[in-house]
């Protein structure tokens, strides 16, 4: 009696896993989508240590990003000339 007494939770617990794990995946319908949001990524400049990676860098980062499908990349032929990237380069007019 003892020994039924004590395999009886176990029973219960294994029947309850049973139950759960024969559950029904979760299915979501989205509907509607969100307009990406434009982002602009400019080619980034090494220092001289890290400037014979920066092309291979450049190209992962964009293709990466296009391929997330997350944003819409902007176009770098509507990017201006120079891009600044030190505080020093940057032209603050009044």
């Amino acid at each position: 009696m003892r020994m039924l007494r004590r395999a009886s939770p176990i029973l219960i617990s294994l029947g309850m896993l049973s139950t759960l794990a024969a559950q029904p995946d979760l299915n979501l319908t989205v509907v509607g989508t969100a307009a990406a949001q434009s982002l602009a990524v400019p080619d980034f400049r090494g220092d001289t240590k890290s400037v014979s990676f920066m092309h291979s860098f450049n190209d992962t980062l964009w293709s990466d990003l296009d391929d997330a499908s997350v944003v819409r990349l902007i176009p770098k032929s509507l990017y201006p000339v120079t891009v600044a990237q030190l505080p020093s380069e940057l032209l603050i007019r009044d």
